[in-house]
């Protein structure tokens, strides 16, 4: 009974989505997100930048939990001014201290990729590792020239728990209540076995109507007869 009344009011609620507003509604529930392959997996990773944390889980990057838009390997992170650079496999990321994307530097700006590493000088400078060397970028990070000899700090990227960054996957994405009741009625939100249960209940369906036709025929006909 219980997946039959199921079918029954997901699909009233579908056929009347618009007016019940599930078009606008989002499902934000970590279970629901990781079923539509939106919530990252394997190790998240981290570096801090000075008082501010970057962190890169399955190449999404977020900067004090909030999720960027840019994405990548995280290789580092140093304060730059009073923004912050993210250092990727492929991409330097200037943010300002809001947190707001203000440059990229690509292939045709940085010595080559993939980046190794991110660090600073002592006077400031930002520097790359590239090939197995370091490289210093000028104060405008315009140019850079081979820093052979310099003393830098590189930024430390490690292993991190990643406390919060689900939730900050939540907050930004989400599933319209109509796409998960329409995954649910149809039984693929539940895999096999969901689909395996609503195919048998529709064939119950199918079964129950067949017999009450037959027995409504048998009654007329036995009134008939009398």
């Amino acid at each position: 009974m219980l997946p039959l009344l199921w079918l029954t009011v997901s699909g009233l609620a579908l056929r009347y989505a618009e007016e019940l507003g599930l078009d606008e509604a989002m499902v934000r529930s970590g279970w629901v997100l990781r079923k539509y392959g939106m919530v990252p997996e394997g190790e998240v990773k981290e570096g801090a930048a000075g008082k501010k944390m970057v962190s890169e889980w399955d190449e999404v990057l977020f900067l004090e939990g909030d999720v960027l838009e840019e994405v990548g390997v995280l290789k580092g992170a140093v304060e730059f001014g009073n923004g912050v650079i993210v250092a990727t496999e492929d991409y330097l990321l200037v943010y300002d201290a809001a947190g707001e994307w203000e440059q990229k530097l690509g292939e045709e700006s940085l010595p080559g990729v993939p980046v190794e590493g991110l660090g600073m000088t002592a006077d400031g400078f930002v520097v790359v590792k590239v090939g197995g060397k370091d490289w210093k970028f000028d104060g405008e990070l315009i140019g850079a020239v081979e820093a052979a000899g310099e003393t830098v700090a590189w930024s430390e990227v490690r292993a991190s728990d990643g406390l919060g960054l689900e939730e900050a996957i939540a907050e930004q994405a989400g599933i319209p209540w109509s796409r998960v009741m329409l995954d649910l009625h149809s039984g693929n939100l539940g895999g096999t076995a969901g689909k395996l249960l609503v195919d048998v209940t529709g064939v119950g369906i199918i079964v129950l109507t067949l017999m009450g036709f037959k027995l409504v025929f048998r009654k007329s006909r036995g009134g008939t007869g009398e």
